[in-house]
């Protein structure tokens, strides 16, 4: 039977099943049962389990690197010798998983004896049927299994049972702090396969995902569908991030927007022909999505720049997020330099101009040109351009190529988008990547208000808290500490005036609150469902769209931590730092504020009992946000100083 990755939404591996061949037994326990009782129960298993490992070993060479759970109970029968034949035998050209039943109770020494032979052999194990065994939960904290197999009883109709979902919810909890894998067993209907997506399930099985087959097949295709459509909304990936971009650029000005899809693009055609190394591809892709964040340098609406080809305040600004936060800050000299033309050689402070500077002043030369062309003066107005001899002539060369290939009709027809967003979103990053890049982005925009540049990070550390505190899933609080941090996009809608004003707590929170309905558009075309009806529900809206994946009662939740995150981080913001107030004062205060403002007072009760973790997790937060907001000005006004100087002479 097919075993699916809910993390892809394809095959991760078979479980071998066992069937009579003999008509006297109408299913395996019988014939199990059987030979229990006359003594036979050792060969028998060991019979299966070698028949399984046989039969894998004539597999379709496309499932060589699957998975292998072999579902008999071989941990009791097989012994050192037996696991090491297999290992000779067997493991050179398959990986298994060895799934363990507590049919009676497993004495500790033995199972820690078994563990340790199985493993050295280099097996994993399953504990299954999780939820069903004599003592199942003294046995998973001794086994301490690779996999948890949950017993098809629990999953049987929980996308319908509140009490199965919690249930659930704790066991995923226990199995995410031992590094351990959750499997559900006997999926029979969407529903069911919907909600393992939702509550962050790793792998499932089941007749809706693919029935047993004497073959090995592939899972079913609608249920595919299913998973990888869900998989689209649990996270934020670089296209989704990408997309938040350049819709929050076009908040400021439009044509920056464009003018960033086009760069991007043409460093996407440029490195390709280049054949640039594919590692150094990718973050050389994704440094120049980040190089338009010194636009954010004034940190409001309608602002504008005066583009030139020297280093600019924007780029130093730009320059110094990126070292700051970015996984890849050995990049960021790319970004500092990347309005100098080929051979202008004035470096600042002895920080070396990479190559790749020069490809990307290419690329952001010729994408304002496009963006600033009629659709027929733009191949006109592009030659022209190229022909200025300040590019390095390898890069003009290649250039000259792709817009031969009609690159440029494909550019101003709209038509290479889909290929730009179709690169971007096969890019192969960590969760710690995207989050570094969010964060580098996000402060770009609260670093330049001096009153409020902690307040994402102080809000994101709340919300985690929170999520703690009131014992919500992992999964649901990576939607909410992800939204914690996109909450403050709102203020790039604030005019000049609003931004540079300094507000009380509850007429910021207000203002955020009227930005969400701004910004919310950006969140939708990003396909971050999930976010959009907890930023919402935040403003006191109950309908949720169709297409979210959290539950209902976790949109909720998230939003009611977001109100409060928000208030409290703005209270902490003026009172705590500024007046050495202590926490129990604004807590006092906060539930004051909470009965004229809707804020989920339970939620502050809970709070309570915790105040001083709170406080001190917060200022911690603030201590530290604080030091990079320091190293990112003072780096600033001693790379600026050198412009001004420059200028002078």
């Amino acid at each position: 039977q097919p075993i699916v990755s809910l993390r892809t939404g394809e095959l991760f591996g078979f479980e071998a099943m066992s069937r009579p061949v003999n008509p006297a037994y109408e299913n395996i326990l019988e014939l199990i049962d059987d030979a229990e009782a006359s003594g036979h129960y050792v060969i028998l298993e060991k019979r299966m389990v070698y028949n399984a490992l046989d039969t894998y070993m004539a597999r379709d060479p496309k499932y060589k690197d699957h998975y292998l759970f072999i579902n008999t109970a071989p941990y009791a029968t097989l012994d050192e010798k037996d696991y090491n034949d297999i290992r000779d035998r067997y493991f050179g050209h398959m990986k298994v998983v060895f799934e363990i039943i507590e049919r009676n109770r497993m004495d500790p020494e033995e199972i820690n004896h078994r563990k340790s032979i199985v493993r050295k052999a280099g097996a994993k194990f399953a504990l299954d049927d999780f939820g069903s065994g004599y003592s199942n939960h003294l046995a998973l904290l001794a086994l301490e299994p690779d996999i948890i197999k949950i017993d098809r009883e629990l999953i049987r109709g929980i996308n319908e049972d509140l009490r199965k979902q919690h249930m659930l919810e704790d066991i995923i909890s226990y199995a995410r702090y031992r590094g351990t894998r959750v499997l559900g067993e006997g999926v029979e209907t969407q529903g069911e396969l919907e909600t393992l997506c939702r509550m962050g399930v790793d792998y499932v099985q089941g007749f809706f995902t693919g029935a047993p087959s004497e073959e090995l097949s592939e899972p079913d295709e609608n249920a595919k569908k299913v998973i990888k459509g869900i998989i689209r909304n649990k996270n934020i990936d670089l296209r989704q991030l990408y997309i938040i971009m350049e819709k929050s650029l076009a908040i400021i000005n439009e044509d920056y927007a464009r003018c960033l899809s086009v760069t991007v693009y043409l460093m996407l055609k440029l490195g390709k022909r280049l054949n640039i190394e594919e590692d150094r591809f990718t973050n050389l892709i994704i440094t120049t999505i980040f190089h338009e964040i010194g636009i954010l340098y004034p940190g409001y609406k309608n602002c504008s720049i005066q583009r030139d080809d020297e280093i600019t305040e924007h780029s130093i600004f730009a320059y110094l997020l990126y070292k700051e936060f970015s996984p890849y800050p050995e990049f960021a000299r790319i970004i500092l330099y990347h309005n100098k033309k080929y051979g202008v050689n004035h470096a600042i402070n002895n920080i070396v101009v990479p190559d790749e500077a020069y490809l990307l002043s290419l690329a952001v030369a010729i994408a304002e040109v496009i963006v600033n062309s009629s659709r027929e003066d733009v191949n006109k107005n592009v030659a022209e351009r190229i022909k200025e001899n300040d590019f390095k002539p390898e890069y003009k060369e290649v250039l000259e190529l792709l817009c031969e290939e009609n690159m440029l009709n494909r550019i101003t027809t709209g038509e290479y988008r889909s290929e730009l967003l179709s690169y971007i979103g096969t890019a192969k990053l960590s969760k710690a990547e995207i989050v570094g890049l969010l964060r580098t982005f996000i402060y770009a925009i609260t670093f330049r208000s001096p009153y409020n540049y902690a307040h994402a990070r102080a809000m994101e550390t709340i919300v985690s808290l929170l999520g703690q505190i009131t014992k919500q899933n992992w999964n649901m609080m990576e939607k909410v500490r992800a939204a914690a941090l996109l909450y403050s996009i709102g203020m790039l809608t604030f005019d000049e005036e609003t931004f540079v004003k300094e507000h009380s707590p509850l007429e910021l929170h207000s203002l955020l609150r009227e930005a969400v309905n701004k910004t919310s558009i950006i969140f939708r075309e990003a396909e971050l469902i999930d976010i959009v009806d907890i930023f919402n529900a935040a403003i006191g809206e109950r309908t949720f769209s169709e297409r979210h994946m959290l539950m209902g009662k976790d949109i909720i939740s998230g939003a009611n931590m977001i109100n409060l995150a928000d208030v409290l981080a703005l209270l902490m913001e003026q009172k705590c730092y500024a007046y050495e107030a202590s926490c129990r004062d604004i807590f006092d205060e906060l539930k004051e504020i909470s009965e004229t403002t809707g804020l989920y007072f339970p939620m502050i009760e809970l709070m309570e009992e915790y105040l001083e973790d709170i406080e001190a997790r917060v200022k911690s937060t603030r201590a530290d946000i604080g030091k990079h907001y320091n190293s990112v000005f003072s780096g600033f006004e001693k790379l600026r100083k050198f412009l001004i100087d420059r200028k002078k002479n």
